[in-house]
Parts: C-alpha cells; structure tokens; sequence
C-alpha cells in the first residue's frame, strides 16, 4: 500500500456522492456568509490609493512597481491611527480610520508569494502587514470565534502567533485516514498557528475563514511550532523516505536517505553518498506502513521546536511523498503522535539494517 495525501475525487462526483460525513468526508466549519467581508475588485480601489500602495511596496520589496498587482482589495476600519499595527512605543490616537486590507502580489504569479498592506482611505498612511498581522480583523476574528468552539477555549485568550498560504484540496489538509476522500478543488487559504500561552494549536482555513478546519494531529501542548521558513527539494527519483539531521555543537549535517529498492544511504555534509546498508522485503513492508499510518500529510510544512533557551539541539527534518516537517531532537517525547510513530520505525530499521 502506497502513501497517499488523502485521496481524491472529482468535485461532481464527490458532490453526487451525497452527505460527506457519512463518507468520512471531513465536516469544515463554516461562518455566516452575512458576517464575510466585501472584497473589491481592483478597479474599485481608487487609482490613487492604488498607485501609492504599489510604490510603497516596489520600495519595500526592491522590485520595479510595474512588475507587481493588487491582487485583493477589501474596506476595512481600522482601530486607530497606526492602522492596528502599532508597536510597544509607538503611540496610534484612538480612532476608528477607514480604508483598505490590500494584497500585493507579483504581476505574473496566482500563488504565492504574496504580500500585504494596509492603508487609510486616501492612501496617505500605508504600512506593510507581516507575519500574524497578515488577516483583516474580520477574518481573524471569525478564526478565532470557531477556534473557540472548536477548542472550547475562550477566544480572547488565543492569539494568531504565525500563518502560512497554503492551497488546500477538500479536505482543507487535514486527513482522518490515509485512505481519506477528498474532493479535487484548490481552496485558497492559510495554516494559522494559535497559542494560548505555551499551547499551541494548528487551524486550516480559506481566504475569508468561512471554511475553517481544527487539525489536531499537528497540534501540541508542549513545544512551540511555527511554519518550515524554507521548503526542502521533494524526493528524487528511486527515493522513498529521507532524514535529514542539522545543527548541535559541531554543526554537522547528516542525510539519510531510503531509495526505493531498499537501499540506504547516508550522506554526511558535502560529501559523496556512501552505501551503509540495506533493508529487507519485510522490514521495508514494516517501514512503509508506518510511513502510512503515520499520515505525516497532516503535519507537513510545521516546525516543531523547544522554548527560547534550550540547550543546544539538532534539527531533524522527516522528508516524505510531497511531505516535509522538522523537530528538535531533544524533545521527541513531547512531539505529536505521527512524529514519534515514523521516527520509532525508521530507528528500528536502521538498528537492523543489513550491512555490507
């Protein structure tokens, strides 16, 4: 049995297939369409404001004004005069501002990256949003308003800490089984990382957070996550699985890497790989049904790490099918189930390899 994201369907017939939960199609959350913000078409935003938002984000991003797009255009009012993006020194007067939630994007590109601005109505105040300032307050709040039922928390104690775009198939990312049907649709949205002091909670959501999906699997008490800064290269041809481990006192970095056939290889900082083992039919049929049953899918793209002021650790990164996420080592009993259950079978394998 091979690994799957989840499986896919076509959207008719995923819709012909009738009620979703009785297929174990995911239930998603969604808001009240009433409550959605209006998003306004480009045109719609004053020329003006337009050209304005552009240069400042040209500057920003080093890039000719020409080569970037309003891709998004929403009216907001904004809490006061720093447009909701004040900081710890900075002194906003209290008072309501209208104007814009603006997303700039380079002009040949759908997908990320993408960027985003605020501005006042006429476009004289613009300030770039970054990291979890990246949502309209209504989005956010309608985030926060299902978080809260979902986790049965106060939503006033959770704060949006990170977000990542993502484009997410029917299933919104999450998967139940590694047998799970999903309807086969891009869904344009984000992977937000709640906290709640030192808990940490992972939600998937659309554009406007009318659909929005808890993910419990990649949720964890004990350990900080955040979104992977950088993607690793996918799998190469003839490889199935790879381990990547960077980091600690002498900064050594390590790959191991499982081809197809069995074969294991282990690669240590620029060198040449070099052949250390091979696994048999058996211990290969053991190690991909954890890669199955593991459904690291549902974590892929986190960082898992320890609290500022850990002691020196090593990174590992777990490179499956279209996959990737890292931890630190020295906290791999705090880590979600997935992590620990991929880990301990890959362990058991390389504990028995067949050596040359």
């Amino acid at each position: 049995m091979r690994w799957r994201l989840g499986w896919v369907v076509p959207l008719g017939l995923g819709l012909l297939m009738g009620m979703a939960g009785e297929l174990g199609q995911p239930s998603i959350a969604q808001a009240n369409p009433r409550s959605a913000p209006v998003l306004n078409t480009n045109h719609q935003l004053p020329p003006s404001v337009r050209s304005r938002i552009l240069a400042v984000a040209a500057r920003d991003l080093g890039q000719a004004p020409g080569n970037l797009t309003i891709r998004e255009a929403t009216r907001v009012t904004w809490p006061d005069s720093c447009l909701g993006l004040g900081g710890p020194a900075e002194l906003c007067a209290q008072m309501q501002v209208p104007g814009w939630a603006v997303e700039v994007s380079e002009r040949q590109s759908w997908g990320p990256p993408s960027w985003f601005y605020r501005a006042d109505q006429a476009g004289q105040i613009i300030r770039q949003a970054v990291g979890s300032r990246s949502l309209t307050p209504e989005v956010e709040q309608r985030l926060l308003r299902q978080a809260e039922r979902s986790l049965k928390l106060p939503s006033r104690s959770l704060t949006v800490t990170a977000l990542k775009r993502r484009t997410w198939d029917g299933c919104m990312g999450v998967y139940d089984t590694p047998l799970t049907a999903c309807t086969m649709i891009a869904i344009d949205g984000w992977q937000a990382i709640l906290n709640q002091g030192d808990r940490a909670f992972v939600f998937h959501l659309d554009r406007a957070a009318n659909l929005v999906r808890y993910n419990p699997a990649a949720s964890n008490g004990t350990t900080a996550i955040v979104p992977m800064t950088s993607d690793l290269p996918a799998l190469g041809n003839g490889e199935r699985f790879q381990v990547h481990i960077t980091g600690g006192i002498a900064g050594r970095q390590e790959r191991w890497i499982l081809m197809e056939d069995g074969r294991v290889l282990r690669r240590i900082n620029n060198q040449a790989p070099e052949w250390v083992g091979q696994l048999s039919a058996s211990q290969r049929t053991e190690l991909e049904q954890a890669l199955d049953n593991g459904m690291l899918s549902n974590l892929s793209g986190l960082s898992y790490l320890p609290t500022p002021g850990a002691a020196d650790y090593q990174t590992v990164t777990l490179i499956d099918r279209g996959v990737s996420v890292q931890y630190a080592d020295l906290m791999r009993d705090r880590l979600p189930q997935s992590i620990q259950q991929v880990t301990g079978a890959w362990e058991r394998a390389i504990a028995r390899l067949q050596t040359p």
